[in-house]
C-alpha cells in the first residue's frame, strides 16, 4: 500500500502543501467519498490515491458491491426495540466521548 498524507486543511490543521492521503485516512472517508460529499479539494486527493493504490482500490470496489448487494436485499422491518438500542449504540459511538 502507498504511505500518503491527509492534508492538513482536511482535519483543521493548518495546510502544509503536501496533499497526500494515507490509506487509513481514505478508509476514514470512504462514505463522503461514496456519497459524493468531500469538499472539491479533499475529493481531488482520494481520486489520486485510489488511482496509485491498489488496496484501497480494492476495497472501494468491494464497497460499491456491498452497497448493490445490500440495496437489492428484500427490506425487513425492524423491531422497533431492537432499533431503539441499535440508534443508541450509534449515537454512543458517535459522540465525543464514545469513540475515545
Amino acid at each position: 500500500m502507498t504511505d500518503l498524507r491527509l492534508p492538513k486543511r482536511a482535519t483543521g490543521d493548518p495546510d502544509d502543501g503536501d496533499g497526500d492521503l494515507r490509506c487509513i485516512e481514505f478508509v476514514e472517508l470512504e462514505t463522503e467519498y461514496l456519497d459524493g460529499a468531500l469538499p472539491s479539494t479533499v475529493r481531488a486527493t482520494a481520486d489520486r490515491h485510489v488511482a496509485e493504490c491498489h488496496g484501497c482500490s480494492v476495497f472501494l470496489d468491494q464497497m460499491r458491491r456491498a452497497i448493490v448487494v445490500t440495496g437489492a436485499s428484500p427490506r425487513e422491518d425492524v423491531p422497533s426495540l431492537i432499533l431503539e438500542r441499535l440508534l443508541g449504540v450509534f449515537r454512543e459511538l458517535s459522540s465525543p466521548a464514545g469513540g475515545a
